[in-house]
């Protein structure tokens, strides 16, 4: 199973490692005693009280928020709420290292909706951490400020490492404790993160700085795809991975998870076209080559069939009794944008 990605829904686990807690239990599980909290830290004195998390990622805004509740077995936290922003911030980095007006534009709305969420939060129940697109901004200090303001909660920049180790907890708390070697991957916007590791110590921890967001922009820039341009982009991620490739295949592992949004995506993917359960070379290759067939998109059809999917679900939802709905997505704001437009207007 080396080269199969299982997707895994581990966001509780990531985002609540951001706090470092000593342990992490959800009460969907009965997890075995090393995984509870210990009863003197700060962070559960009133079980009653909800503690939050905010990921800042290169592709995605996320908050997470979770009651911890005290039961015989020890503290355990229970998921409550999430929220995903889909900014992409990576996208506006440009060619001089400055994040663009916009892509900041997007971030600080999103902040806004969060601030709102988390307005009866004292300081010591939220973490905020962001990663690889604010750590190698050249503006980075600019924007923090105003999204610090924005947000209401001071936000730390993990380093890639750090970030590795709270994506293999988290993942790790979702995962049987089989005493397996296992390899966690998560794809994110401007980096990826590879960790080998068992049970829940990781044994090696890398981040490489390519990501999902950062090769479209690179070889797929108008949306795109042609046989040249995906060899490139191949390519591209062989040499940013290849040290870190041949490391990890001398220790060698039993099975590969994903934790990411790119993981699951594929997955789906794979299992509603190709019928596989699992996210395979196979399953790669076949999608490889359908992009490659199908070129440059029909945009105009696209958000022709977009529209009518969201019509049908909105109204099947009516009939249902909703009378509130969130759409978890900014691909409407997104398109207010004067330059997008204009872009798919020259497309």
């Amino acid at each position: 199973m080396a080269g199969s990605l299982a997707p895994v829904v581990s966001a509780a686990g990531v985002l609540f490692a951001a706090f470092r807690l000593p342990a992490l239990a959800l009460l969907a599980k009965v997890p075995p005693p090393s995984l509870f909290m210990p009863a003197h830290s700060s962070l559960i004195q009133s079980p009653s009280e909800l503690l939050a998390a905010v990921d800042l990622g290169s592709n995605s805004f996320r908050l997470l928020i979770g009651r911890v509740r005290q039961s015989s077995l020890g503290a355990q936290i229970l998921p409550l709420d999430m929220l995903k922003e889909t900014v992409r911030l990576a996208a506006g980095l440009q060619a001089d290292g400055h994040l663009d007006a916009a892509s900041q534009q997007r971030a600080l709305l999103a902040l806004h909706r969060f601030a709102e969420r988390l307005r009866s939060f004292g300081p010591n129940r939220v973490r905020v951490v962001a990663t690889n697109t604010l750590r190698v901004a050249a503006n980075a200090k600019h924007f923090l400020a105003g999204a610090e303001a924005a947000l209401g909660f001071p936000i730390e920049v993990i380093s890639g490492v750090e970030e590795a180790r709270l994506i293999y907890e988290g993942a790790a708390h979702d995962l049987p404790r089989d005493g397996q070697q296992r390899l966690v991957v998560d794809i994110g916007g401007g980096s990826t993160e590879c960790i080998l590791g068992k049970d829940y110590i990781p044994e090696s921890l890398e981040s490489c700085y390519v990501g999902c967001v950062s090769l479209t922009r690179r070889f797929f820039p108008e949306g795109e795809v042609n046989k040249a341009s995906m060899e490139e982009a191949i390519d591209f991620a062989r040499t940013s991975l290849g040290a870190v490739g041949t490391q990890y295949r001398r220790k060698g592992w039993r099975y590969a998870v994903g934790t990411s949004g790119t993981a699951k995506a594929l997955t789906q993917i794979a299992q509603m076209q190709f019928q596989r359960d699992l996210l395979d070379r196979n399953s790669l290759h076949d999608l490889q080559r359908r992009l490659i067939k199908a070129g440059h998109p029909d945009l105009r059809s696209f958000w022709h069939d977009a529209s009518a999917a969201y019509a049908r679900a909105i109204e099947h939802l009516y009939q249902a009794g909703c009378r509130y709905l969130q759409l978890d997505d900014v691909s409407f704001s997104y398109l207010c944008d004067e330059t997008v437009r204009q872009n798919f207007r020259n497309n």
